[in-house]
């Protein structure tokens, strides 16, 4: 008897343990996307995505501890990454596939 309460006891814990973990993003979604605008080379938007990579990951860090759904991290991960993206002049492209291309014209 002790050991079977024991045994659900000890499922229990680690059950509970398994649904607290938090999501942490490892990347935008493939409908936050952005490519490099002409004029910048392919190693500057590589830098400039890692940065941004770190930025979301840094902004969302502190949602994903609490019990939020993983969905909404990614989504607030993507809108993080897109407003940094997009600060480096970078165009984004939507979910309805229309690009979003920086209208100052500026190849920082």
């Amino acid at each position: 008897m002790i050991i079977n309460k024991l045994y659900w006891l000890s499922a229990f814990l680690i059950a509970s343990l398994l649904t607290a973990c938090a999501y942490m993003p490892v990347g935008p979604s493939l409908m936050a996307s952005a490519s490099p605008v002409s004029g910048k080379d392919f190693d500057r938007f590589r830098n400039d995505d890692d940065n941004c990579r770190q930025f979301a990951h840094e902004q969302v860090s502190g949602i994903s501890t609490m019990k939020t759904s993983a969905w909404i991290v990614q989504q607030q991960y993507d809108f993080y990454y897109l407003q940094c993206m997009y600060a480096h002049h970078h165009q984004i492209m939507p979910e309805d596939g229309q690009v979003l291309e920086d209208s100052s014209g500026s190849a920082n």
